[in-house]
């Protein structure tokens, strides 16, 4: 396997040599002193030779500082002046994979590094030519700059290892450092070796002036323990409090194992701060937080000094917060996320008791953080609830402390979230997945700059990703989750590199998108749409139930179309394919969706349903365009997402007598 992937390797930098060769440019191919060897001395001779000269391409290049060496796919002359004379290099890496990796953003880093000493000064840019005969970023490639931190981070982490390594020593046979709470996604904060990555994260934070804050999690019996096996944890001895009927069954704690999770809980303290994190949170929310289960009379049945009275409930989290805000002592701030009540549940925190255990504790952390009881009732979809819906529990909470309060409740308009300070309900706005949404909220408010918010539509889209262990993901911000596979950045664009036509066919979602970023980077654009409206099935499907606040995704796309010149707009504008290409676009996105099938193929039935030729058959296309069946309906759902149950829910308000059917166990 090592010899075919080495093999076809070496035919993709061949292709792109050959391409650059049939382009008329200059190529230097680079023949090593000895093969399948490191470089001699003689080829990083006759490396620097052909760099002397300015040759255009130098294939194969060996290049070496006092710590690293080794080959460069390829060294790209740029018109640029260096210790070399008017002109510089940059490296390119060669990769077969479809996406930047990064590893190959280490190895251009450290081939800059090595070329540093010959230039005179560190490459600005590099390039990586990847699978399907592309360049990732474009020709002007990444910049060096956005990568440099951390690269610098990661050459000391390995100056370190070798400056401590012991190769007499056997490796420590560790488990694996993602999923000891599987099926969760978390990040982890059990030792030192952890600490490498939050650094990272926390040093890039502080780049941008922002404070670096950390959520410390005891899942408790809310984890199943996939990964490690090991039997959860918590105020008595019941089954897991997950999102699924795991046959998994938690143990009570007995004070020494409280005494060992305040131990654990102080000693991640601690490594928050050592990995430069400005805030540190005692975490109590949720419902999936052990200190949770032990203030709540649902799961915490004990009769000892933590169980029973409100006191006793919530002396674990009293001693967690008085360890927390001892070991910062100063150096960090505490915060305290603390559920506001668990709605429609027996036994379950009331909002009365927490105002009981905020009057006790007030003044014990540095801030409080207010959330509802579990994550289905706080991360409410715009459908089941409004903005801002939790103010009627936070509201008069703020009274009994002198310490700052945050709330959340999906605030996406500025006029609310100035109400509620104003009101003295919060100090600050918890603004998770409007931020999601547009990164740059709080500095558009700032700016005056309302109408250009990509307000979240609260779909929950984002939310999904710690369910489906995949990375996030948003309706209204596309390049959300790709800023660092793709580069993407969600306000600016890289400049068009030519003075081409762009031809987008279909106004909906993707098509406005399209549109949009092509009008932005400076390309003439031309969206052509078949009907009189414009958004597609997002327009259309905003007019079901629950669903107003989709139509965001299409009035932001619109409001930024109007402020492009070089974007022009064509309703009631079918086309063929002849008529696209008669008219020479350099550049022809097709956008022009999906109808639903009428025959009832799916999941289950992949070859539709036979169905009596007299039986009207309605397709949610039908319904989101008003035509609607009437009397007795039968809505047969093969979808297994949220549209069946909003079309049923809509018929039923059209007077409609309608039975749900699916071949799934849930709905």
């Amino acid at each position: 396997m090592d010899e075919l992937l080495f093999e076809q390797g070496h035919q993709h930098e061949q292709v792109l040599l050959e391409w650059l060769e049939a382009e008329g440019k200059d190529v230097y191919r680079q023949v090593p002193v000895e093969d399948n060897s490191p470089p001699q001395e003689a080829d990083y001779a006759n490396t620097r030779a052909a760099m002397q000269q300015g040759r255009q391409y130098i294939h194969q290049a060996a290049l070496n500082n006092a710590e690293m060496r080794g080959w460069a796919d390829l060294l790209e002359r740029i018109e640029k002046p260096s210790a070399l004379g008017n002109w510089s290099y940059i490296p390119i890496e060669c990769k077969l994979s479809s996406h930047s990796k990064p590893i190959y953003l280490v190895q251009a880093c450290a081939y800059c590094e090595m070329l540093e000493p010959i230039l005179g000064e560190r490459p600005e840019h590099f390039k990586l030519y990847l699978g399907g005969r592309r360049f990732e970023q474009g020709e002007q490639g990444y910049p060096t700059a956005r990568f440099w931190s951390w690269y610098e981070q990661l050459r000391q982490r390995y100056r370190d290892f070798r400056a401590t390594f012991d190769s007499s020593l056997e490796p420590d046979d560790a488990p694996g450092d993602h999923g000891l709470w599987a099926p969760f996604i978390e990040q982890r904060l059990w030792d030192d070796i952890d600490l490498p990555a939050l650094e990272l994260t926390t040093s890039r934070v502080h780049d941008h002036g922002a404070l670096a804050a950390i959520e410390l999690c005891y899942n408790g019996m809310n984890g199943p323990n996939f990964f490690s096996r090991v039997p959860p944890m918590g105020p008595g001895h019941l089954p897991v409090a997950a999102f699924s009927y795991d046959p998994v069954q938690a143990r009570a704690m007995t004070l020494a194992d409280i005494a060992d999770l305040r131990r654990w809980h102080r000693r991640a303290v601690r490594r928050s701060i050592d990995a430069g994190f400005d805030l540190v949170y005692v975490y109590a929310g949720h419902a999936l937080g052990g200190i949770h289960h032990f203030l709540s009379r649902r799961y915490n049945q004990r009769t000892d000094a933590y169980g029973g009275s409100m006191e006793n409930r919530v002396r674990l989290l009293r001693e967690m917060l008085e360890d927390a805000v001892e070991e910062a002592d100063g150096k960090a701030a505490i915060g305290c996320r603390i559920s506001l009540t668990e709605l429609g549940v027996a036994d379950g925190l009331e909002r009365d008791e927490i105002a009981e255990v905020v009057g006790m504790l007030g003044e014990l952390p540095d801030l409080w953080d207010f959330v509802m009881g579990s994550w289905a009732d706080d991360s409410v979809t715009s459908r089941f609830g409004p903005e801002g819906h939790e103010e009627q529990y936070v509201r008069g909470l703020k009274q009994l402390t002198s310490k700052p309060v945050v709330g959340v409740g999906r605030f996406t308009s500025p006029e609310t979230m100035l109400r509620m300070v104003r009101e003295g309900i919060l100090d600050f706005i918890g603004a998770a997945r409007p931020s999601i949404a547009d990164p740059f909220l709080p500095s558009k408010i700032e700016q005056g700059r309302m109408d250009e918010i990509r307000e979240c539509i609260g779909c929950n889209i984002c939310v999904s990703g710690d369910f489906t262990m995949s990375p996030i993901r948003c309706t209204q911000n596309p390049s959300m989750g790709e800023e660092w596979r793709r580069g993407w950045h969600p306000e600016r664009m890289r400049a068009r590199h030519a003075d081409e036509r762009v031809l987008v066919v279909g106004a909906g979602p993707a098509g406005l998108e399209a549109a949009m970023s092509a009008g932005r980077r400076g390309y003439e654009v031309v969206l052509v749409e078949a009907t009189r409206e414009l958004g597609g099935r997002v327009a259309l499907e905003s007019r079901l139930t629950g669903l107003a606040a989709w139509n965001r995704v299409v009035d932001y796309r619109l409001g930024q179309l109007d402020r492009l010149d070089n974007v022009q707009v064509f309703r009631e504008s079918r086309m063929t394919a002849d008529e696209v290409l008669a008219y020479g676009f350099h550049h022809v996105a097709v956008s022009t969706g999906a109808r639903w099938r009428a025959d009832g193929a799916g999941r289950w039935h992949t070859k539709g349903i036979p169905l009596s030729a007299d039986l009207p058959v309605f397709t949610p296309d039908d319904v989101m365009r008003g035509r609607l069946p009437s009397g007795r309906v039968v809505l047969f759902d093969d979808d297994h997402y949220y549209l069946g149950g909003v079309i049923a829910e809509f018929l039923v308000q059209h007077g409609c007598e309608v039975t749900l059917v699916t071949p799934s166990p849930t709905v």
